[in-house]
C-alpha cells in the first residue's frame, strides 16, 4: 500500500476540511454535463405541470 494520505478522505468517504489558513488565490473551473429526458418529461417541464413546482428553478439552486 502507498503511504499517501488525503486530507479530504476520512474512513473512505469525502469530508470537509478547514482551509481558512490557506492564501486567497483565484481559481477557475469548468464543468459540463448531459441529461437524458423522455419527451413527456420535457413537455411537463415546459408546461410547468409538476406538483412540486418549477423544476428548472430548483436545478439552478442546486447548481
Amino acid at each position: 500500500m502507498s503511504d499517501i494520505t488525503f486530507t479530504h478522505i476520512r474512513d473512505g468517504h469525502a469530508a470537509m476540511v478547514d482551509i481558512s489558513g490557506k492564501d486567497v488565490i483565484g481559481r477557475y473551473a469548468v464543468a459540463t454535463g448531459r441529461i437524458k429526458l423522455r419527451k413527456g418529461t420535457i413537455a411537463a417541464i415546459v408546461a410547468g405541470s409538476f406538483e412540486k413546482g418549477n423544476v428548472l428553478a430548483t436545478a439552478r439552486v442546486a447548481a
